[in-house]
């Protein structure tokens, strides 16, 4: 079996996400994983071998500037990711969610589909936007979420420039990507 490689570019702001996706994918036989800033692909996309995949997180520069055509295999709650050949995309915007009524919905979502989400996030979340959220949150822990948390952890610095409701939308979903979109991508 090749192995196959897959170059992980991230947007300043999306590192962490990056490092998540790249912890998860570790040990994933037959695949080497690299971090790579936009400037580090835009550098060196021309000496990168054929057969590399490339995911970009984020809507950066280098993502726009490959001009992919390609529609989304997920989209919900504005996160979205798709895919063509061996360039695929990992993107998140809040626009969708405009309105306390969407947010809403979109935490009940988490709350129901991602246990790597805390109870904390989704008041962190709830909070700013001015949504008064059930006590009864904390009751409903999964014992997983705290493991599954800590995959996601960064340094303060990293996270400066997207909101807490931007974090829950990349958070999930790398996790979407990584149940449900890596290994199709992969095997395309």
């Amino acid at each position: 079996m090749q192995r196959k490689e897959l170059r992980i570019v991230y947007r300043r702001g999306t590192e962490e996400f990056a490092e998540a996706l790249q912890q998860r994918l570790d040990g994933t036989v037959g695949l080497d994983s690299a971090l790579w800033t936009e400037k580090d692909y835009l550098d060196c996309r021309r000496s990168m071998p054929e057969d590399a995949y490339v995911l970009f997180l984020g809507d950066g520069a280098a993502m726009q500037q490959e001009g992919m055509p390609c529609t989304p295999r997920f989209a919900q709650y504005g996160m979205a990711y798709g895919w063509s050949g061996r360039r695929a995309f990992l993107t998140a915007t809040e626009r969708p969610l405009n309105g306390k009524k969407k947010i809403r919905a979109f935490l009940e979502y988490l709350q129901q589909q991602h246990p790597e989400i805390t109870p904390e996030e989704l008041e962190t979340v709830a909070a700013e936007n001015a949504l008064a959220w059930a006590d009864s949150l904390k009751a409903s822990v999964n014992p997983l979420a705290s493991v599954l948390d800590s995959m996601f952890r960064a340094p303060v610095s990293s996270a400066g420039t997207i909101t807490a409701l931007g974090r829950l939308q990349y958070k999930a979903a790398v996790a979407e990507f990584y149940r449900s979109g890596i290994a199709d991508f992969l095997d395309e």
